[in-house]
This record gives structure tokens, C-alpha cells and sequence, in this order.
């Protein structure tokens, strides 16, 4: 028969042993938890296919720019379209589709500057803050991204893009300029595509 002391020391140990396991089932589940919140994050923040800004949030944080930028120096909004990218889809298939869309982000992400707001707009529609830029670099940043992207075939064929452009030096609220970025985007697809147009 087990006396009073070792009695007290295995209910000790057991209790030891019952706390150490529960530490570390809810250690688990919180790591978990953690991961499962970044997971969605970056479900709220990016586009799953290019892995860029989505729209929501690049509405969100570029607002948050407008607000707290003093404009001294000109910026600007650029909207990106694929030309004839349902053209693409309808003979090649989505899987290539997308893999157009992917190979079209890495080469205008490789030609932005780093503190440039990259996002996929919607479809085979990109946009882009640049803070602070001048027309001339941003002409000829967009020049040298439809330049690359001639250089590099995909799948045998070259992908264009249609860009438009609104330059702004004094508060304009971010809808409006990404209207008139967008009117410049249809400008350029209605004066025949793989054209820049500015605002």
C-alpha cells in the first residue's frame, strides 16, 4: 500500500505530465491559428494566380498614400490590359491563359521601380501607383516593359499590352484617377493596341 507521500508525488507527476501535454496541444492549435490568419491575409491582400496585389487591396493602400502624401512631384496610375488576351484563352486554353498571365507579371514586376504598387485589376487587367515620377520616366518605363516583353515569345507567340496613363500633381481622389488612367487604356485599345496613351 502506497503511503501518503508517494501518493502526493505521483498525482505531482501526473499533473506535470498533464500540463507539459496540454502546453503543447495548445501551443499547436495557436501556431495553427497563426498560420491559418497569415494564410488568410494573404488571401485579403494578393491574387492567388500572380501573386501580386489584389484589388481590394491595392485600393486600400494606395488610398492610404493619397492621404498621407504631401504632393510636391507628379505621380501616377497606369491600367495594364493583355491585348487580345480572350483571343488567347478561347484558342489556347485557360492553363495557358494563366500562364500568360504569370509570365506577363514577372516582366512588368522586373521593370518597377521599389516602391511601386503593383495589382491585378481584374481579368487581363493590371494597375500601377508610381509615386513620384515624371512623364518621361514613366514613358519610358512603360516603353521598355512592352520592349521586353517582344523580346521573349510565349509558347511562339508575343504578348502586347495596352497601357493608359494619368499623371497627377495635386489632390485628385484615386477613383477619378483611375478613371482617366482607364480612359487612356481605352484610347490606346481603340487606336489599335500595343500602345501607350496618357490622360
Amino acid at each position: 500500500m502506497m503511503d501518503q507521500e508517494t501518493l502526493y508525488e505521483l498525482v505531482i507527476v501526473v499533473l506535470a505530465i498533464f500540463m507539459t501535454a496540454l502546453y503543447f496541444y495548445y501551443k499547436k492549435k495557436v501556431c495553427a491559428l497563426k498560420l491559418h490568419n497569415i494564410q488568410l491575409e494573404q488571401l485579403s491582400q494578393y491574387d492567388d494566380l500572380t501573386q501580386i496585389f489584389n484589388r481590394r487591396y491595392f485600393l486600400e493602400i494606395v488610398n492610404y498614400h493619397f492621404k498621407i502624401i504631401h504632393q510636391k512631384n507628379t505621380s501616377a496610375v497606369m491600367m495594364i490590359d493583355i491585348d487580345n488576351f480572350k483571343q488567347i484563352n478561347d484558342t489556347y486554353g485557360h492553363l495557358l491563359g494563366d500562364d500568360v498571365l504569370k509570365y506577363t507579371v514577372k516582366q512588368i514586376n522586373e521593370n518597377l521601380r521599389e516602391d511601386d504598387i503593383f495589382a491585378r485589376y481584374g481579368g487581363d487587367e493590371f494597375i500601377v501607383f508610381f509615386p513620384f515620377i515624371s512623364r518621361k520616366d514613366i514613358h519610358m518605363i512603360a516603353t521598355r516593359i512592352q520592349s521586353k516583353l517582344e523580346e521573349h515569345k510565349i509558347y511562339d507567340f508575343s504578348v502586347t499590352l495596352s497601357m493608359g496613363i494619368c499623371l497627377f500633381s495635386t489632390f485628385t481622389p484615386l477613383l477619378n484617377v483611375i478613371e482617366y488612367a482607364d480612359n487612356a487604356l481605352y484610347l490606346a485599345k481603340s487606336k489599335g493596341r500595343n500602345r501607350i496613351e496618357f490622360y
